[in-house]
């Protein structure tokens, strides 16, 4: 090139760079692009049209800066801006692979060891990322954006105390950012912190009024408080301002079905479906079902509408790349209608495994052949104090260690006598893609799911092959239509041999409950009815059921037994959910007027209050078609009956199951009429738990159901 030239190629990214510093594109890419007519391998051109085309998210930005690149491969800017280019292109690996170089070029290059970090979390290599969100800390510690990318990181790593500390790190050198604000509420929410995060989101929606995804985020943390009138505001507020937001749509939706609002639940899904065009949103709309349906006619309508729009969307061949985001929600209602779900059931894994066939992932890792069959047990919520930790803490504690080794699967990183009575555990990741490669590399004999359908990870999870024999139980007791689990474990004393057409999974049926459940330590005395704030002169007809449990088949019943009794009260608790007990109450006085005004609705209980409430009830109601767990191993423990009818499926028959275990059988009707009859002489019947109280050690402590178990894992794998 001759001196001139090069005089003019000079003038001309002068005045290029001045017209982009001028926010000028157009004129900046015409003189690019006139430099590069005279010197098509001018590096500063290619580079700096390449940025040009970065500020227009336009992906042709990665080829250009790609050329600048191989003439300048130790250039760590031109890396840099190449792995972000890249970005915008979709291209993880290469992303990655950019500011790889960068940081090698120059491993003192915050820009480098930054984007690397976000590049390789991305890539769910999530503990590389912190060792390079850490490097970029380190060599910055005073931008606050470099913060919180390392919070972003340790958050996805699992670490939420050095989450938070990055947050709060970032915030403390730049409090005006709002984003930092929205991390740290997010990251004291997943850490149980929820009035610190309620602050945290308030103070990012101050600072940025409009930030759709801070008011989303909040919506979540009043979802989880039960604030559902709330949540379904904050929602609203985010779809205003940002009406693409699909996590906005999913929350209100959730929130409106919550309260008794399937309808514009939806309604709501089918608009974000057709405005987004995210499958995940149709997906959810055939999971929105009444949570306490008017009638049998309701129910009957929802799983109508629910089976054709999964019809339709197996036609239209949608695709998913991460169903646990997209979609967000399992079928957990339909559990509660009382009707055969396994075709849905199945119907639906079915339309899950074609839009994402990834999901029937097969572990590459073979078992780790011990002395021992490894077995894992894995639950979204082994949490002290929650019904399904009550019903598996003794599962994971006192299985045989002389046979099997225990490994706890969980998401968080709570430490708690749960996680430390196990062998191992193994902290899910947030992300499907981390979460199967973490339990696969435990190199399990057997993987044992203990409430399927409760939670989307785990849910999604069981789709892998992650272990040679995997079984699911009762937790949430519904069979799964999931092809790779084998077994479905029950007992001889709930599911007979002609119950294997309701399960997609093999049916086992062990000679005993497996569960080893420790009694409740009741407090002496136990609360009694003026505590309470119970009638003291009423006998108290009591379901200590969640409401979504309560059946429209259940109402005639309850009616007959106020009308037979006009002493009688019937006690429910409403809880969190007072809409929904607004609406059962509205249920009844439609259809049956004449006792409506004889419920009784209680808030919140402690753990004391509730035992009390068992044993200051005259009889416990158990209700149709899902019958109490948890609850009625509660009130055995502290000798109360509770009257049942058993149905025709697991989910109806499980206080049947723990009153055969007990030898007892005095207090499970035949029919509709017998229950109204029985409930109604053992209210009148003082000395009706004795029969209870005689009996119900053969429940608690009981080690029959966990050899059983143990004898058939071992007996399928060795």
């Amino acid at each position: 090139m001759t001196p001139a030239a090069q005089s003019d190629t000079v003038q001309l990214l002068l005045q290029a760079i001045a017209h982009f510093q001028a926010g000028r594109l157009d004129a900046a890419e015409g003189l690019y692009r006139k430099v590069l007519d005279i010197d098509s391998e001018q590096a500063d051109a290619l580079h700096l049209l390449g940025l040009v085309l970065i500020q227009r998210h336009d992906p042709a930005a990665a080829e250009t800066i790609a050329r600048a690149a191989a003439l300048r491969p130790d250039d760590a800017e031109i890396q840099c801006n190449l792995g972000l280019a890249r970005r915008i292109a979709g291209d993880l690996p290469g992303e990655a692979e950019a500011f790889a170089h960068a940081a090698a070029a120059e491993p003192t290059s915050v820009d480098a060891q930054h984007g690397l970090g976000t590049a390789l979390r991305q890539l769910g290599r999530v503990a590389d990322a912190v060792a390079a969100h850490r490097r970029a800390a380190d060599l910055a510690p005073g931008e606050a954006d470099v913060h919180n990318s390392l919070g972003i990181s340790l958050r996805e790593a699992g670490d939420l105390a050095g989450a938070i500390a990055a947050f709060e790190r970032g915030v403390e050198l730049s409090p005006e950012l709002a984003a930092v604000w929205k991390n740290l509420g997010n990251a004291r929410r997943a850490a149980g912190q929820a009035e610190q995060a309620r602050i945290a989101l308030d103070q990012a929606i101050a600072l940025d009024p409009n930030y759709a995804e801070a008011h989303n985020d909040r919506a979540i943390l009043l979802r989880e408080k039960r604030r559902f009138e709330d949540a379904a505001a904050a929602s609203a507020r985010a779809l205003e301002l940002n009406p693409d937001l699909v996590e906005a749509y999913q929350n209100r939706a959730h929130a409106l079905q919550q309260l008794g609002r399937a309808e514009e639940a939806v309604d709501l899904l089918a608009a974000g479906s057709r405005r987004t065009g995210d499958p995940g949103l149709a997906i959810r709309e055939a999971l929105v079902l009444p949570v306490l349906p008017d009638s049998a006619d309701e129910i009957a309508r929802g799983r109508a509408r629910a089976e054709g729009v999964l019809k339709n969307l197996r036609t239209r061949n949608v695709h998913l790349h991460d169903p646990v985001r997209q979609v967000g929600a399992t079928n957990f209602y339909m559990a509660y209608q009382g009707l055969d779900d396994r075709r849905f059931q199945s119907d639906l894994a079915g339309l899950y495994l074609d839009a994402c066939p990834e999901l029937a992932w097969n572990s590459p890792e073979t078992p780790a052949g011990g002395e021992r069959v490894r077995l894992g047990i894995a639950s979204a919520y082994p949490h002290p104090g929650h019904t399904i930790a009550k019903l598996c803490a003794g599962l994971i504690e006192h299985l045989p260690r002389d046979r099997l080794e225990v490994v706890l699967i969980r998401p968080g990183s709570e430490t708690d006598a749960i996680s430390e009575s196990a062998d191992d555990v193994i902290r899910l990741p947030r992300t499907l893609t981390r979460a199967r490669e973490a339990v696969a590399a435990a190199r399990l004999d057997a993987l044992l799911y203990t409430d399927i359908g409760m939670d989307p990870l785990t849910y999604f999870l069981a789709f892998a092959r992650l272990a040679p024999l995997q079984l699911v139980t009762w937790g949430h007791p519904v069979t799964t239509g999931i092809p790779n689990l084998d077994v479905f474990l029950s007992t001889l004393h709930i599911d007979t041999p002609d119950d294997q057409d309701s399960y997609s999974e093999e049916l086992v049926r062990l000679p005993a409950l497996p569960v080893h459940y420790t009694r409740p330590t009741a407090p002496d005395p136990l609360p009694d009815r003026g505590a309470l704030g119970l009638p003291v002169d009423r006998r108290l007809y009591v379901c200590t059921q969640t409401l979504f449990k309560i059946h429209p088949d259940f109402d005639a019943a309850l009616a007959e037994i106020l009308r037979r009794d006009p002493d009688g009260t019937a006690v429910f608790i409403a809880g969190a959910m007072p809409a929904l007990a607004a609406k059962f109450e509205a249920r009844l006085r439609r259809a049956h007027p004449d006792v409506a005004e004889r419920l009784l609705f209680l808030d919140f209980l402690s753990p004391d209050g509730f035992l009390g409430l068992c044993a200051a009830a005259d009889v416990l109601l158990d209700t149709f078609h899902f019958s109490g767990g948890n609850t009625s191993f509660e009130a055995f423990s502290v000798g109360a009956p509770v009257v049942t009818l058993p149905s025709e499926f697991l989910r109806g028959r499980f206080t049947t199951g723990l009153y055969r275990e007990m030898g007892i059988d005095n207090f499970v009707a035949r029919t509709p009429e017998h229950y109204v009859d029985l409930a109604l002489a053992t209210a009148r019947d003082q000395s009706a738990g004795q029969f209870i109280a005689d009996a119900r050690d053969r429940l608690f402590e009981n080690r029959a159901g966990l050899d059983a178990l143990a004898d058939f894992v071992i007996g399928r794998t060795r």
